[in-house]
């Protein structure tokens, strides 16, 4: 039984039997998720979330980031889920494609708050998370992906993963956890065709459904046992094509974890690597919006389909556009969130470019899909030369990885207007050492002090 090894997986492993080198990344990963945040504390979707969970109330156990109001655990995670999505720069896992840490890392730092949880507790969480929800979403792909949003499908499961083994449930409470989670996982793409704000709601309502089945199950609620597997279970609802060994397959053994990338551009994951080949020509060249006749982006279909908006209308549609990352590259030579304001997605300069933009799938980076996100970019200028540039992997996966570094300084960069430098450096330390820390709130108390 799938869902039951799981659950064994989840009760039995301990800290001490991480890899060291797993434990590293998920020190990595929860600073890469803090700035992420930080970051999106001004946005519309921050300041709605907001409001709306302190209008709901509830016990003061856990906090809002990086403001320190306090509510519920349930509602914290969810707050800080949605605002950690937002911005489009969080961590991602290719093959299940799924972004693990922001269902993850808000559940266990608001159930941590309130239950003063070690450092240790949290990684161990954290990595319980990862590893169930990337298996699942692995397990699913691509064609779940098509429809449903993994981060809020398999998140769901993640978050239960992840809050259960801090609260210590028992195995058939893991169970009935994971049970729990897997009947309320949800998060449809149709929000893209008209670009709604949905997109954070699906991670957001992941790290609190997950964490209220764990709270459920330890007051002895019960789920589904076979929920992942089951005839009429999670596989079989919202997959064509599955492949659930995957799930178990040398389960403590491997890490899936250690294949997380993460994102130095912002929007959707699909936009990364044309950015990147722009950016390389553009550079190398030093070509000028001016100079550009035509460019051609070859990606593969689910690219097309996905994040092919050739007239983007609003700051949704912008981070699900190519064209609009590729022409926010051209005439920027970045694509951060900046690019992505009202303003500048009907600007005049930009539309320009992008009506010289053609977006086609490739045969050659299709086969490589999901294995590989490739891209091929071609630019020809008004002057007849022409040039090209195939990026097979994007900075940021793990076959072209950012370093500790690299993450430190896109987390003082999206931390600036928010943290003067002392305190990002403080905050950075401590999350450095998470091992040694007694007390996650003394990482709470200087975020938001």
């Amino acid at each position: 039984m799938i869902t039951k090894k799981l659950s064994e997986f989840i009760h039995n492993t301990d800290y001490e039997d991480i890899p060291s080198e797993i434990i590293q990344l998920a020190k990595m990963c929860f600073l890469d998720w803090l700035g992420c945040t930080v970051a999106a504390a001004d946005s519309e979707t921050a300041r709605i979330f907001r409001e709306t969970v302190l209008e709901l109330g509830g016990n003061p156990d856990a906090t809002i980031i990086p403001y320190g109001d306090k509510t519920s655990i349930t509602n914290a995670s969810l707050v800080n889920a949605a605002l950690s999505h937002f911005l489009e720069l969080d961590d991602i896992h290719k093959k299940a494609m799924y972004h693990p840490g922001i269902p993850v890392i808000p559940a266990v730092l608001a159930l941590s708050e309130k239950l003063n949880k070690t450092g240790k507790d949290i990684i161990t969480g954290i990595v319980m998370g990862y590893e169930t929800g990337i298996r699942i979403g692995i397990a699913i792909n691509p064609s779940h992906f098509r429809i449903w949003h993994t981060t809020g499908t398999a998140g769901t499961f993640a978050s239960a993963a992840a809050t259960g083994k801090i609260m210590g449930l028992s195995e058939k409470q893991l169970i009935n956890a994971l049970g729990n989670a897997g009947t309320q996982a949800a998060g449809l793409w149709e929000f893209i065709n008209d670009g709604a704000m949905t997109k954070p709601l699906h991670p957001a309502k992941a790290a609190q459904n997950g964490l209220l089945s764990s709270l459920l199950a330890k007051k002895g609620f019960t789920g589904p046992s076979r929920i992942i597997e089951g005839k009429q279970g999670f596989a079989t609802a919202t997959s064509k094509e599955t492949n659930l060994e995957s799930i178990t397959a040398d389960l403590g053994n491997y890490y899936c974890m250690g294949d997380m990338g993460f994102k130095v551009h912002a929007g959707c994951r699909h936009t990364n690597s044309p950015v990147d080949g722009t950016l390389a020509l553009v550079q190398k060249y030093d070509i000028k919006p001016e100079d550009i006749s035509q460019v051609t982006v070859k990606v593969y279909q689910l690219a097309m389909d996905l994040t092919g908006k050739t007239d983007p209308q609003n700051p949704t549609d912008g981070k699900f556009s190519i064209p609009y990352c590729v022409a926010s590259a051209i005439r920027f030579r970045h694509c951060n969130i900046d690019v992505f304001s009202p303003e500048l997605i009907k600007d005049p300069q930009t539309r320009n470019i992008l009506d010289k933009i053609n977006l086609v799938v490739d045969e050659s980076v299709e086969k490589e899909f999901p294995m590989g996100y490739a891209s091929i970019v071609e630019i020809k200028t008004v002057d007849g030369k022409e040039y090209a540039q195939r990026t097979n992997y994007a900075k940021g996966d793990p076959e072209n990885p950012v370093s500790w570094d690299d993450i430190e300084k896109k987390f003082m960069s999206l931390t600036g207007k928010t943290f003067h430098q002392k305190k990002a450096n403080e905050i950075i330390n401590k999350i450095k050492q998470l091992e040694d820390v007694g007390d996650i709130r003394e990482i709470i108390a200087l975020i938001i002090n």
